[in-house]
């Protein structure tokens, strides 16, 4: 019978969390290589913020997810996504919060609620509370 030791189980899923952080980095890349953010450096196009940075600001998205009960990888993505087109900070509005914290939801289907419930209005507010801090980039 094959044993798997846990050290060899985290360097199995350490691979596999780099690999799916660097798709979300090409699909950033592919679709949304204009999409501008702020970080403490100043205002950047996707496209033209340092690799490594990007990347950070990707794992750091989805650690963010995970505290939410997210697994999905769609879903991780979206939240991912909403992090860079709206702000890093979107989860700290309190609609949004009421939502992605809801027990009577499965956590993976709180990020299709938040489409179901949050306004225009709120999006623009959430856009307006931007907070750089949140890449947690220093």
């Amino acid at each position: 019978m094959l044993k798997v030791r846990p050290e060899q189980l985290k360097t199995l899923q350490s691979s596999v969390e780099t690999t799916f952080d660097k798709r979300i980095v090409a699909y950033l890349l592919q679709h949304h290589a204009d999409l501008t953010v702020k970080i403490p450096a100043g205002s950047f196009s996707i496209k033209t913020l340092p690799p490594a940075t990007l990347e950070t600001m990707v794992h750091v998205g989805l650690e963010r997810a995970r505290t939410y009960g997210l697994t999905w990888q769609s879903k991780l993505v979206a939240f991912v996504i909403l992090m860079f087109a709206v702000a890093p900070n979107f989860d700290e509005y309190p609609r949004v919060q009421q939502i992605l914290l809801d027990e009577k939801i499965p956590p993976n289907d709180r990020i299709d609620r938040l489409w179901e419930h949050i306004t225009d209005q709120d999006w623009e507010t959430i856009e307006k509370r931007y907070t750089i801090g949140a890449w947690n980039l220093l």
